[in-house]
């Protein structure tokens, strides 16, 4: 039985796990640490919890938030500031002895999504991840598309408005919104919450969330016209206060009809990062 390691590094938490079979088992969550000391500390200390020294363990995948190179160095993250140019991959292959593939987050929830998620019978997955920040990844033919530089997919950092537009479609808009409206919390799920109640600011601060999404689905539309757009991320717990909003955008801000025809769903897996980074080794 082939078992591997996979970990899903990001903004707010890390979570790690044993991936065997495209089960997830031994899964254990931390808060993402503030210094790379303590960041480095706490991935060894979580690949050595979930059970990388098993006999069966084939080796190490790990999905981070931000960018990566084709050595597995960790170069920068825009949600954890700590991160500057980590050579991930040779650390952790001299500490453990096992083969490991490092690759930004949003791909690996991309490459799971297209392998055993909602793209599996699709020929073009684009990966959308709506959370801390906002992350993409490209699979094609049940490959990872990772571009010349390791940055395909990476719409979150286009220009837009004078910031990114990750700005406009992560927690930092909701958080933003929450405390221009004199919301009680500025907290996504908690302003969720609030929308759900009925509350009328709460509500419009996530149609005008979905606006902004649905004019990024619009850029990767018009750019790749994928088969399927997938999201995940926390803020798609909150898929339906914003989904018919972002629809609408995107329908809007398309010029040629015939790019409808792309899907757009929400992520049904609660492991795809896991998963995902667990796949790099395929």
């Amino acid at each position: 039985m082939v078992i591997v390691v996979g970990i899903d590094i990001g903004g707010s938490k890390i979570a790690a796990g044993l991936v065997s079979r495209n089960k997830v088992l031994n899964k254990k969550i931390i808060p993402t640490p503030k210094t790379s000391r303590e960041l480095l500390s706490a991935i060894i200390r979580m690949i050595e919890d979930v059970g990388i020294n098993q006999k069966h363990a084939k080796g190490i995948g790990i999905g981070v938030a931000g960018s990566v190179d084709s050595k597995g160095n960790w170069l920068k993250s825009p949600n954890i500031p700590c991160v500057n140019n980590l050579p991930l991959k040779r650390i952790l292959e001299k500490r453990f002895h096992k083969r490991v593939e490092i690759n930004n987050d949003a791909n690996c929830f991309a490459l799971e999504e297209a392998l055993a998620g909602a793209g599996k019978k699709s020929r073009s997955v684009f990966g959308l991840i709506l959370g801390t920040g906002t992350g993409g990844g490209i699979v094609i033919d049940r490959k990872l598309y990772n571009g010349a530089d390791f940055l395909a997919g990476e719409v979150g950092m286009i220009n837009y408005k004078g910031k990114s537009i990750g700005d406009f479609c992560s927690a930092v808009f909701i958080r933003l919104m929450a405390a221009e409206y004199g919301l009680k919390t500025t907290k996504p799920k908690e302003v969720a919450e609030l929308a759900l109640k009925g509350n009328g600011k709460a509500k419009k601060i996530y149609e005008q969330f979905g606006e902004n999404v649905g004019y990024l689905l619009s850029i990767i539309v018009c750019a790749l016209n994928p088969d399927i757009i997938v999201i995940g991320g926390g803020l798609s717990g909150s898929f339906g206060l914003f989904r018919k909003s972002m629809l609408k955008s995107m329908k809007e801000n398309l010029f040629y009809k015939g790019t409808w025809k792309t899907r757009v769903v929400k992520s049904a897996s609660k492991e795809a990062g896991i998963a995902g980074a667990a796949a790099l080794l395929n």
